[in-house]
This record gives structure tokens, C-alpha cells and sequence, in this order.
């Protein structure tokens, strides 16, 4: 029987190759599986820092198989093997991840060139979404892939249509990086892997990798706060003194490999300000201010408006437990949440229940770099409340004592 997917490692570079010819390379479930399980042992594996992905023949990967297509059709379900999580599993391959595309590039395997790192490709290279021909939406995570490397507009423009784009055009608008003739293609992408094997680090491009996915989907000064410890631990390590010391003695440097060498601790998490303030914001419903306060910083500065502007802690839980015990029962309604980069700001009504009254509010507040609340600021509309706790006063006068 035919490997679905070939392997060789020479000189720090693996070579893998999808071994289909006679079906254009299309995307099977043992092609799927020979490749995941491949650059599983090779993430781990100390011989080799970089990786090239090629077609066998003429074609790089024309899509799904038929035979996949029709059964589904048919109403069968896809294979286990085939979910989401795994076929999007190679964006986060620890090494830099090089294809060379040879020849067509559709569908899934259009996909599988955007979960590569670097793309070169030979002048007879063709690349097509095809999704929207068939009747299909935008599958394998290419509706985020895509505008990552070309943009909006073209990602729509390629989404939209499905037309077939060239090498030259693809070389234009960014979807890869280097055109060359198809003599030079595997020639050009291994000297290229090979570079990278020789010169640069491998605990450093790993991290470098995960960076730029994950600071994708984050605002500057969260990507910067994440990135402070990390050059903090990259300045310290053995990698950096190499790289220095190289620089310095005119030689390549010789990086330990993957593992060895700077150990870099998982990227710190990010508290999401939106999800802060839900989680305040129940707390506080729930009359549980253990919790509501856990989310506040030591520094935390809390102010009213109108009102008294108390600070601290005390402050918070002072005015909004004298508010809630001066009305009785009340809840949130209509609530509006933004989040900025650091902070957020949520507009409410506040609907007291006994009172049969609602008062707009709006809650402003700004987040350190551990997701804790440094600062909460609160305007509420008082004059509806003052009015109606006025007139159950006189509807209810106190006893004569």
C-alpha cells in the first residue's frame, strides 16, 4: 500500500510530502492522520528545527477527497479523526512551518498553506477558497486564516468568488511570499528552512510563533503586557547569552534545541475585561462581596457620582449596601456592555422592585495588567429614585414613637 504522506530529515530540515498523486494529493483520512501524527514526533524531535510540506506530482492538495464529499452528502457523519481541533492542530506546531506549493492549492488545502508560517510557490501554483461554489461557508478556520494574511478585502474578494488566483497574483496581494520556477521551488523553500536552522533560535521562534497567533486576537498594550516577562525571562536565558556571544565572536551560533535551551513559562493569561465585569457584577446581585472584591487591586480608587465620592474597598461596599438596604430589592436590566482594551464600560437601568422604579446607570472601570479593577466609577441618575423614596415616605410615615 501507498504512504499517504512521506517523510525525510537531512541538515536540521524535515521534508513532508502528501503522497496522493493519482487523486491530486486530496485530502483523506490517512492522509490527515500520517500528516498530525508526523509532525507530532517531529515537534519533539531534537534533529530537526524546521519543517517543509510539499505535494507529490503536479498538484499541492486540490481539497477534500470525493469519496468524503459524497459520503457526507449521502448523510453519513465525517470520521472522528477529521474534526475541527485537529485540522486546525497545525498552527501551533512549535517549529516554523514552510510550504512549498507546487501546484493547486483548494479548498482544505488552501487551508492547510494558511496553518504554515511561510509560503513559497512555483510559477504553475493556482490557489482557490472553492467553498462558495459548492454551496459551503467559509470551513477549517480560513474565514480567520485568511484576512490574517491578506486582509479583509481580499480575504472577501477570495471567499466570495472562489475564483482561481495565480502565483503572480498570490505573490501580490500577500497570500505567499516568494514566487520561483518550479525547479527552484523545493530548492529555494529548504535553503530557507535550512537558515532558519542553522542561524535562529529555537526556543525563541517558538515563542515568536505563539505571539504573533495569539496577540492577533488582543489590543496593543495587552499583547505588550504579555510580552514584558517573556523578554524578561528571554534576556536571562542561555539562548540570548549564545546569540550575543556569536554576534560578538563573528560565528554561527549554535542554539541548543528545542527544550534545552530558554525555557519560557506559558504565555500569562489576559483577563478578559468583559468577562471581569460580568463576574463583578453578579457578585454584587448576589450579595456576595467576597467575590465582587477579589476582582478589585489593593489600589483600587471606586468613586460615586452624584454623591460622596468615597474610595477603598470600604467606600464600595458602604455605597452600594446603603443604597441596596435604603430601596430593597433590585436588578439589572437592559444592560449594555463595551470593552475597551483595559477596562470597560456597561450601561444599565437598575429596576427596584418594591419601588416600581428603574434609574439609569453606567459604570466605568479600568484594569491592570492582571485583569484586577483599579478603578470604578459609577454615575447614576438619582433624581427618579430620590422621588420615588420620597413618596413611599410619605405613603409610609414612620410610627409616632
Amino acid at each position: 500500500m501507498t504512504q499517504p504522506l512521506l517523510r525525510d530529515v537531512d541538515d536540521g530540515v524535515a521534508i513532508l510530502t502528501f503522497n496522493r498523486p493519482d487523486s491530486a494529493n486530496a485530502w483523506s483520512v490517512d492522509l490527515h492522520v500520517a500528516y498530525l501524527e508526523a509532525l507530532r514526533e517531529l515537534a519533539v524531535d531534537k534533529r530537526v528545527r524546521a519543517v517543509v510540506v510539499t505535494g507529490a506530482g503536479r498538484h499541492f492538495c486540490v481539497g477534500a477527497d470525493l469519496s468524503q464529499l459524497d459520503a457526507v452528502q449521502n448523510g453519513e457523519e465525517l470520521p472522528p479523526e477529521l474534526t475541527s481541533d485537529s485540522l486546525l492542530e497545525p498552527i501551533d506546531f512549535p517549529k516554523p512551518l514552510i510550504a512549498a506549493v507546487n501546484g493547486s492549492a483548494a479548498g482544505i488545502g488552501l487551508v492547510h498553506t494558511l496553518l504554515c508560517d511561510v509560503r513559497f510557490a512555483s510559477e504553475n501554483a493556482l490557489f482557490t477558497t472553492s467553498f462558495a461554489e459548492r454551496g459551503l461557508v467559509a470551513e477549517h478556520g480560513v474565514s480567520w486564516l485568511l484576512p490574517q494574511v491578506v486582509g479583509r478585502g481580499h480575504a472577501l474578494d477570495l471567499l466570495l468568488s472562489a475564483r482561481r488566483v495565480g502565483a503572480a497574483e498570490a505573490e501580490r496581494i500577500g497570500l505567499v511570499h516568494r514566487v520561483v520556477p518550479a525547479y527552484e521551488l523545493m530548492q529555494t523553500a529548504v535553503a530557507y528552512a535550512r537558515q532558519l536552522a542553522a542561524n535562529c533560535s529555537p526556543a525563541a521562534m517558538q515563542m515568536i510563533k505563539k505571539q504573533v497567533t495569539r496577540h492577533s486576537t488582543l489590543q496593543l498594550t495587552e499583547a505588550e503586557n504579555e510580552t514584558l516577562p517573556l523578554v524578561d525571562r528571554s534576556l536571562t536565558g542561555a539562548d540570548f547569552k549564545e546569540g550575543v556571544l556569536s554576534f560578538v565572536e563573528r560565528r554561527v551560533p549554535h542554539f541548543p534545541p528545542l527544550g534545552r535551551g530558554t525555557s519560557f513559562d506559558e504565555l500569562p493569561s489576559v483577563a478578559d475585561p468583559g468577562a471581569v465585569a460580568e463576574k463583578f457584577f453578579a457578585a454584587t446581585v448576589r450579595n456576595d462581596w467576597d467575590a465582587a472584591l477579589a476582582l478589585l487591586s489593593p489600589r483600587a480608587r471606586v468613586a460615586n457620582h452624584p454623591g460622596p465620592p468615597p474610595s477603598g474597598v470600604e467606600g464600595l461596599t458602604e455605597r452600594w449596601q446603603r443604597l441596596r438596604d435604603s430601596v430593597g430589592p433590585w436588578e439589572y436590566v437592559n444592560v449594555r456592555r463595551l470593552v475597551a482594551d483595559n477596562g470597560f464600560c456597561e450601561q444599565h437601568l437598575v429596576r427596584f422592585t418594591d419601588l416600581g422604579v428603574e434609574a439609569e446607570a453606567c459604570v466605568v472601570a479600568s484594569l491592570d495588567d492582571k485583569g484586577l479593577i483599579v478603578s470604578l466609577d459609577e454615575y447614576v441618575d438619582g433624581a427618579a429614585l430620590r422621588d420615588a423614596i420620597r413618596r413611599r415616605r410619605e405613603e409610609q410615615p414612620e410610627p409616632v414613637r
